[in-house]
Formats: C-alpha cells, sequence, structure tokens
C-alpha cells in the first residue's frame, strides 16, 4: 500500500520455462489508473525503460513518484513486459499497487501480481 505523496519502486522479475532468471530484451514499464468514468490514465507511458537491479539477475525496477494531488481511482496498475531472447515472446507481468488516504502510509504493501506469458 501507498498514499498520495509516496514514492513507490515497481519490481519485477523474469524467468523462463524452467523458473530460472533470464536477462529479457527491452524491459519496460506502463503505469496508470482510471478516472470517476472509469477512462483509462496513463501516468507514466507504454514502452518506458525499466533498470536493472544490481546482483540480482533477470529483475527490474522503475521508480515512480505518486503525485501528492492524486484523485484517480485507488488502484495503479503497472504493465511490466520484457521480450525472452530465446523463444522472442512476450512476458507480462501486472502488478497492482492499492492506495490509502492519510495516516497508514506505505508500511504494509499488500502486492498483487497477475502473470501472462504471450506468445
Amino acid at each position: 500500500m501507498a498514499q498520495a505523496g509516496d514514492t513507490y519502486t515497481f519490481t519485477v522479475a523474469f524467468f523462463d520455462g524452467f523458473n530460472d532468471p533470464i536477462i529479457v530484451n527491452d524491459p519496460s514499464i506502463e503505469i496508470f489508473s482510471f478516472d470517476t468514468n472509469g477512462t483509462k490514465v496513463v501516468l507514466v507511458n507504454e514502452g518506458t525503460a525499466m533498470a536493472s537491479v544490481d546482483g540480482d539477475i533477470g529483475r527490474y525496477k522503475y521508480t515512480y513518484q505518486i503525485d501528492l494531488g492524486y484523485s484517480l481511482a485507488p488502484t495503479i496498475f503497472a504493465m511490466m513486459s520484457g521480450t525472452d531472447p530465446e523463444s522472442a515472446s512476450p512476458i507480462i507481468v501486472e502488478e497492482q499497487l492499492h492506495l490509502v488516504s492519510g495516516g497508514s502510509g506505505s508500511g504494509g504493501n499488500q502486492m498483487v501480481a497477475r502473470f501472462i506469458k504471450g506468445g
């Protein structure tokens, strides 16, 4: 969990079919939410590069500053993707960051992830 004004780092680890970590091609992220009408609002454009995490093969990160005046839906979505270098198949991972208002901050992170492998 996080709240408006917090800095949050989205992370993702990519694995092959044998659960071995892999270095993917073009690791990237899109961050978005929805307004009160259900319209998607892009916060970070699709294709924004993610940085590799030093010493952790196949893991990537992107740090996002949640606007202090954030007024969209209480869930921020991150679609993180990369291309498997062996199969050329896209790998897509979704992470949901739930926002709370006031007080509790980001102390109890409850991340929800959905994994989708293209191909």
